[in-house]
């Protein structure tokens, strides 16, 4: 076994101390008598595959809603026309007189008119001429529904009702 001594460039730089100069530390030749231990091969590609789940994570949940948000406001806001009754981020209610590239002059009452930011708008109370609404989509079972509806209608018009009572 080789003993190993304090070297001075330790004592100077004050990493040892003079208490420890006398003493020795032993250090085996050979290394059997040290434990070594293996990793293990799927460590790494675990540690990527959490890595890789927790931003899937983080984008479901944070930067996607967030997106879509800010999607839907820019849609609002492009989409205001004179006549929308809408509040302001201050809490101001009023209907859109004008509307310019970056704001819109808003009528608070007949003789009031003031001009807001298109930001400052968090939302459109009522249209003045309300988009159509898309079509709900349809189902395999919706056109059973409406034949069954039709045909009770039909039988209460007729003075006859008939309902079966399933038990």
């Amino acid at each position: 076994m080789e003993q190993l001594t304090w070297s001075p460039l330790l004592l100077e730089t004050g990493i040892v101390t003079e208490s420890n100069q006398n003493r020795t530390q032993e250090i085996p030749a050979d290394n059997s008598g040290a434990q070594t231990t293996a990793a293990s091969p799927f460590a790494n590609q675990s540690f990527l595959l959490m890595m890789v789940l927790f931003l899937l994570v983080l984008y479901f949940f944070m930067i996607r809603p967030q997106s879509k948000k800010q999607k839907e406001t820019q849609r609002m806001l492009a989409s205001l026309e004179k006549g929308d009754r809408v509040m302001t981020s201050s809490g101001i209610f009023g209907v859109v007189d004008t509307v310019k590239e970056t704001s819109f002059i808003l009528k608070l009452n007949d003789n009031v008119k003031v001009e807001f930011a298109k930001y400052a708008v968090t939302q459109v109370l009522e249209k003045k001429n309300p988009a159509p609404q898309p079509e709900p989509r349809k189902s395999i079972f919706s056109g059973f529904r409406k034949k069954k509806a039709e045909t009770e209608v039909q039988t209460e018009k007729s003075g006859t009702v008939s309902r079966d009572i399933e038990k």
